[in-house]
């Protein structure tokens, strides 16, 4: 399709709806005001959207529980806004955008279990501050630039048992704390 126009408040008065899908379109605008506060999924992949904050995000979407963000042209997520207040996100997909860090989430969503970040311009996996991600299980950056990880990235991730960072550029492999002890599946495979 080739939607490129929605309205600020076209799904806010249908309190049954449940998943809106508006995948592969044109959008560039989404609003913050346009949402029915029951959705439970929104799949917004493949479309032209740049900014998430907060005119233009999710905030209070409380029974929201997965997004699909991928294949779009955002730069920032988490900085600006338009995340808050989302207790009940289990999965994000913000693949193939232009993101060049990794996206700090742990504070406007508790339940973070899944994050997708491949094919991101992402040089480097680093934290400067204290986020722990408490439930996140799984997370994966293929297809990335990343170069390299900062000693302390993994702790951030106590229950983490998947990770997979395939065809990025690593030359060496990092240090693997010991909150590390849930891991059941790395993929390191080509770097380099």
């Amino acid at each position: 399709n080739k939607i490129d126009n929605i309205g600020r408040n076209v799904f806010a008065d249908l309190p049954s709806l449940k998943t809106v899908n508006l995948d592969k379109n044109m959008i560039v605008n989404i609003f913050t005001s346009m949402w029915s506060l029951t959705i439970y999924e929104i799949n917004l992949a493949n479309n032209q959207i740049s900014v998430i904050d907060n005119n233009n995000g999710f905030s209070n979407l409380q029974n929201l529980q997965r997004l699909f963000l991928n294949n779009n042209k955002i730069e920032e997520f988490g900085k600006d806004g338009g995340l808050d207040n989302l207790d009940m996100l289990q999965t994000i997909d913000v693949g193939y955008n232009l993101l060049t860090e990794f996206p700090y989430l742990s504070t406007t969503m508790p339940n973070l279990s899944q994050l997708t970040l491949d094919g991101n311009p992402i040089l480097g996996l680093q934290f400067s501050g204290s986020a722990v991600y408490q439930k996140l299980v799984s997370l994966s950056a293929n297809n990335c630039l990343i170069q390299g990880m900062s000693g302390n990235f993994l702790t951030a991730f106590p229950v983490l048992q998947t990770f997979s960072i395939q065809s990025n550029n690593l030359t060496a492999l990092p240090d693997f704390p010991s909150q590390s002890s849930n891991l059941t599946y790395i993929n390191f495979g080509q770097n380099g």
